[in-house]
């Protein structure tokens, strides 16, 4: 998702509960993968804002590592 000032987060998918854990070292990955390449070819490209896991359950929350739980059910 980029924005027209340049930022933009990161957003996986996973539908059970049980897959939040498994989104959230997904995205911690990506993120860091991100943040190397910008560090070994001196880009512009900013962090992303926010990493967050749009899932099938019923509760938002952040978790402990800021990442943001989205219910499907808010994206109405």
């Amino acid at each position: 998702m980029l924005l027209n000032d340049g930022r933009y987060g990161l957003i996986e998918i996973k539908l059970g509960k049980k897959e939040i854990k498994k989104g959230s070292k997904n995205l911690h990955k990506a993120k860091d993968i991100i943040l190397e390449n910008i560090s070994k070819n001196n880009t512009k490209v900013p962090e992303p804002s926010f990493l967050s896991i749009l899932t099938g359950g019923e509760v938002a929350c952040t978790k402990y590592d800021d990442i943001k739980i989205i219910p499907i059910g808010c994206l109405r």
